[in-house]
């Protein structure tokens, strides 16, 4: 297919959104490495604390490993539970039931051998991470959607050159967006992260720990190979982080796509020696937004897909007839010298909505204290779920500052 030089525009307009996508992806790569690494040293050091205090000579029998806490042991191995316990209730992970029932129910038996302790222990280290992993990527994932849906909007309104409507995403539709189940085995975000990969590496960790007391490891050795085990994990979160990150911003652009009353577009594939077949066999194709469908004739359409879209065939005065029309959105436009930081400033910090938005994101951490806090001074006046809580606390200031002074 012949491209004109309006088509080779967007296109480029395009690959450079997806390298915007790309560097925050490898951003959030390093972070998702600094977790395990930091959850992996945090392990071996507790694992490794344990087991010099079980061992004798240097060495952990299984003869040594089946012997029953002491009352010592089991007061200090019931604090490590409870710290956990407490860390596992502020994670937005949703953390299986019976995986916090377990635990739990161990802490207070006494009969709980040092074999069977340890295994705990590991499989508090697992939780942790995947929970750390579930909340980066999960917030990640939220903040890329709005960032590629207000940059979509801006590339657009400048290369038409006409007023259009700027839309504010919704904070909730993007929450259930980052959840919905796509793929085929219609699992949700948070079950593809960690689904049967906690078992599996929870079995594999118990594995390598038995067999180092077989062997007769030493304190050290055995750390070592259990925190090896735990670091092999990384490549899955971070082959879930670069397909994930790819749906939500395809999936930005194409709400973007219908909002603004863009009929059309086309297939735009990064060409080089890592271009999957089906990719190559895409590119270039123009398919209607209201036929869209993920897989088939939009991206992603593999795991790690690097494919985007471009607006093809733009009607222009139909974009721009649409926005004086629809008075759901704020009217803008952008000039041809404005850049997109100055666009920013102007239509989306200005916004009253989306400094409510803003705020509270901003504040998540400090907001879920400040939450814990509130609920225990006011009760049943202050919303029970967190979200409730920061609506009433940004989008209701009124409300918000009268039930202060009440009290």
């Amino acid at each position: 297919m012949a491209k004109n030089k309006n088509t080779e525009y967007w296109e480029k307009r395009a690959l450079e959104l997806e390298k915007v996508k790309d560097t925050r992806g490898r951003a959030t790569q390093k972070d998702l490495h600094k977790i395990n690494l930091d959850i992996s040293k945090r392990m071996k050091r507790n694992i490794h604390y344990w087991v010099s205090r079980f061992a004798r000579d240097n060495e952990l029998t299984y003869a040594e490993a089946m012997r029953k806490l002491s009352p010592e042991e089991i007061k200090e191995f019931r604090m490590d539970v409870d710290e956990y316990v407490r860390e596992a209730s502020k994670s937005t992970d949703e953390t299986p039931d019976e995986w916090l029932l377990k635990i739990a129910n161990a802490s207070t038996t006494y009969h709980l051998t040092r074999l069977e302790m340890l295994k705990i222990q590991l499989i508090n280290s697992v939780n942790e991470l995947i929970s750390k992993e579930n909340d980066l990527i999960f917030n990640f994932l939220e903040d890329l959607y709005k960032d590629i849906y207000y940059r979509n909007t801006y590339d657009i309104a400048k290369g038409i050159g006409a007023e259009l409507n700027l839309f504010t995403p919704n904070e909730y539709a993007v929450k259930l967006l980052v959840k919905k189940p796509w793929t085929k085995d219609g699992l949700e975000f948070s079950e593809r992260l960690w689904g049967p990969h906690r078992d599996k590496l929870v079995k594999e960790l118990g594995e390598s720990l038995k067999d180092s007391i077989a062997r007769g490891e030493n304190a050290i050795k055995l750390s070592e190979r259990l925190a090896e085990t735990m670091g092999a994990r990384k490549n899955h979160a971070e082959a879930l982080l670069h397909t994930e990150s790819a749906r939500i911003a395809e999936e930005a652009r194409f709400d973007n796509y219908r909002d603004l009353g863009v009929e059309k577009y086309i297939i735009v594939a990064t060409l080089d020696h890592k271009t999957s077949s089906i990719c190559r066999d895409m590119d270039g194709k123009a398919f209607l937004v209201k036929d869209k469908k993920v897989g088939a004739n939009y991206p992603p359409f593999h795991v790690r897909c690097r494919t985007t879209t471009a607006p093809y065939d733009l009607d222009e005065q139909y974009i721009g007839e649409r926005a004086a029309r629809d008075k759901n959105g704020k009217t803008i436009y952008v000039p041809k010298d404005m850049t997109y930081k100055e666009f920013y400033k102007k239509y989306i910090e200005s916004d009253e909505d989306y400094s409510a938005v803003e705020k509270a994101w901003k504040n998540r951490h400090s907001d879920k204290k400040s939450h814990e806090k509130y609920r225990k001074i006011y009760g049943k006046d202050i919303p029970k779920s967190f979200e409730d809580f920061q609506k009433l606390k940004y989008n209701d200031v009124n409300k918000w500052e009268s039930l202060k002074a009440e009290k």
